[in-house]
C-alpha cells in the first residue's frame, strides 16, 4: 500500500511516498566475527523463508547509523526483526528505536539476561529469549505463522497527541506549512482521525484555502458530529464564503452544545465580524474574555471587531495588552500598525510595521499596510516598493492593486497607473466607486480614458485618447477614502485539548 513516510527523529512526514511491501522482513543485525553471523542468519531464514523475504542494510550496501535510506527500508517492509542477543550494538538499537518508532510490528532477539523493559500499552512487539540461534527457530516460526494468518499487519499506533501539540504549537507560530506536515503525518497514519482533520481544516482555513478547510471539517463531523471546536471552525469558513445561514447554524450549534466555552464564543465572535455583524462579534468576544481575561488570541480578535466599527482607541487597548501577553507576534504587529494608521500616527504605525516585516519577512498585509503609511507621509516612492513587493506574494489582492494605482497617479505615472486600476476594478467592482470621488486621480480627471474607466462621459468617445499632462504630486486622500485592511488572520488552532 502507498503511504507517506513519517521521519522518527523530526516526527514530519518525509516528502518521498513509500510503498510496503507485506512479504518483507527488516532485520537489524549486528557485526559479528566468524561463523556466528551465518548461524543468526540461517536461524532467521529457516523460519522466515517460506512466507518472507529478508532485507538489511549491510545487504543492501547502506552506511551504518540513521540515514534517510534506513529509514525508507524499515517504513517499507512489514515487519522487523532484530538481534540485541551479544554484546549492544548501538546501530541495531537504533534501528530497533526506528521499527518502535515507526510503528512495525517487530521481534526482538535477545539473551536470557538481556534486561529489556517495554511499555505495557505497546503492541505488536515479540521478545524471544535464546541462549543458541538454533533456539530461536521455532518460536519465531509460531510468530511468523501468527502474522502471515493476519490479512495486514497489526502496526503500532503511535500516540497522536505529540503531533497534534505540535501542530498546534506551530500554527499559533504561524508556521501553517510545518503545522500542516505534521497533521498530513498523522492522518496518512490514520486517515479517519477526527480531530487531526478538525485541526488541519483550521490551519487550511489560516491559509485562506477554504475548499480544503471545508473538506476537512466535513470529513471531521462526519465522524463526529457533535464536535463543537470542528463546527465552529466550519462557521467561520462558511462566513468567509458568505454563507451567512449555513455559517450561524454551525456556530449557534457550537454554542449550544459548549454554552460556557469560550472557544465557541470566540469563534461565532469571528463569525459575526466575517458578515459584518460587529456589534454582535464584540458582544460574543466580550463574554469570551470574561472567561479567559488574558487571552491574546481572544484580544487580537476584538480588537478586529472593535477596529471595523472606527473604535480604534478601544482596539489599540486591546492590542496593546496582547502584545504584552506575547511580545512580538507579528501579525498582532501588523494589525495594531494599521490601527495606527486610522488613528493618523504614522510613526508608530511604522514601527509596529517595520517590527512584523522584521519578525516574519515578506508578510503581504504587512508590505501593503507599510506602504499605505509611506503614502501618508508622502514618501511615494518607499510606498510603491512596499506595493510592488506586496503584490508579487498576493497579486489578486484588489486593495493593493488599488492603491499602487493611487502611488502612480500621484507620482505622475499615467500609463501605469491606469492598467494597475484596471485591474483594481475587475478585482473588486468597490473600486470604481472609490476611484470616482478619491483626490489622488484628481490629475487624471480630464483623461479621456480615466473618464471611460469610471464610468463618467467623454467630450469625443470615438477620438484617440489624448495622454494626460504629467500630474503634479498632490496631498493624498484622508484615511477613510483608502482601503488599507489588516492582516486579520483568525487563529483557530490554538484551544486546549479537551
Amino acid at each position: 500500500m502507498g503511504m507517506m513516510a513519517v521521519c522518527p527523529l523530526t516526527a514530519v512526514a518525509c516528502t518521498l511516498p513509500i510503498t510496503v511491501d507485506a512479504e518483507t522482513f527488516f532485520l537489524a543485525e549486528p557485526s559479528m566475527p566468524g561463523d556466528a553471523g551465518a548461524r543468526r542468519r540461517k536461524a532467521i531464514s529457516e523460519a522466515v523463508a517460506e512466507r518472507y523475504r529478508l532485507r538489511s542494510a549491510a545487504d543492501e550496501s547502506l552506511p551504518p547509523g540513521f540515514c534517510c535510506d534506513v529509514c525508507r527500508m524499515i517504513q517499507s517492509v512489514a515487519w522487523g526483526v532484530a538481534d540485541i542477543s551479544g554484546e549492544e550494538d548501538p546501530n541495531v538499537m537504533l534501528a530497533v528505536g526506528m521499527l518502535l518508532a515507526l510503528g512495525k510490528p517487530a521481534v526482538i532477539l535477545a539473551a536470557p539476561q538481556t534486561h529489556l523493559e517495554l511499555p505495557a500499552e505497546m503492541r505488536g512487539v515479540t521478545v524471544i529469549r535464546i541462549g543458541e540461534y538454533i533456539d530461536a527457530i521455532d518460536p519465531l516460526r509460531e510468530v511468523v505463522a501468527e502474522l502471515a494468518a493476519n490479512a495486514a499487519p497489526e502496526a503500532i499506533t503511535p500516540a497522536p497527541d505529540q503531533a497534534y501539540g505540535r501542530a498546534t504549537t506551530l500554527a499559533e507560530q504561524g508556521d501553517y506549512e510545518a503545522a500542516l506536515i505534521e497533521l498530513d503525518g498523522t492522518l496518512a497514519l490514520a486517515p479517519d482521525d477526527a480531530l487531526a482533520l478538525a485541526k488541519r481544516g483550521a490551519v487550511y482555513a489560516n491559509m485562506a484555502r477554504l475548499d480544503e478547510a471545508l473538506e476537512d471539517l466535513n470529513r471531521a463531523l462526519d465522524l463526529n458530529p457533535e464536535d463543537a471546536e470542528a463546527l465552529g471552525t466550519r462557521g467561520v469558513v462558511y462566513s468567509r464564503l458568505e454563507k451567512e445561514n449555513a455559517s450561524l447554524r454551525d456556530l449557534n450549534r457550537a454554542v449550544e452544545i459548549q454554552p460556557e466555552d469560550a472557544e465557541a464564543l470566540e469563534k461565532r465572535g469571528i463569525g459575526y465580524s466575517n458578515l459584518a455583524r460587529f456589534d454582535e462579534a464584540i458582544e460574543d468576544h466580550d463574554q469570551a474574555l470574561k472567561m479567559t481575561p488574558d487571552d491574546p488570541d481572544k484580544l487580537y480578535n476584538r480588537a478586529i471587531a472593535l477596529a471595523e466599527q472606527g473604535e480604534y482607541e478601544a482596539a489599540l487597548a486591546d492590542y496593546d495588552r496582547a502584545l504584552e501577553l506575547r511580545p512580538d507576534d507579528a501579525a498582532t504587529l501588523c494589525n495594531r500598525g494599521n490601527v495606527y494608521t486610522n488613528l493618523e500616527h504614522y510613526a508608530e504605525a511604522l514601527a509596529d510595521l517595520d517590527r512584523a516585516l522584521e519578525l516574519k519577512p515578506g508578510d503581504a498585509a504587512a508590505l501593503g499596510n507599510r506602504g499605505i503609511v509611506h503614502t501618508f507621509l508622502e514618501n511615494h516612492r518607499q510606498a510603491l516598493q512596499d506595493y510592488t513587493a506586496a503584490l508579487e506574494i498576493k497579486p489578486d489582492d484588489a486593495n493593493v492593486r488599488y492603491n499602487t494605482a493611487c502611488i502612480l497617479a500621484l507620482l505622475g505615472r499615467t500609463e501605469a497607473c491606469l492598467e494597475e486600476l484596471r485591474k483594481a476594478i475587475l478585482l473588486d467592482v468597490d473600486n470604481l466607486e472609490m476611484a470616482r470621488e478619491d483626490t489622488d486621480f484628481d490629475g487624471l480627471r480630464a483623461d479621456r480614458r480615466f473618464r471611460a474607466m469610471i464610468g463618467e462621459p467623454t467630450s469625443d468617445p470615438e477620438s484617440e485618447p489624448e495622454p494626460a499632462p504629467a500630474a503634479e504630486p498632490v496631498a493624498p486622500s484622508s484615511p477613510a477614502a483608502r482601503k488599507s485592511r489588516a492582516a486579520q488572520q483568525v487563529r483557530l488552532v490554538n484551544e486546549e485539548e479537551g
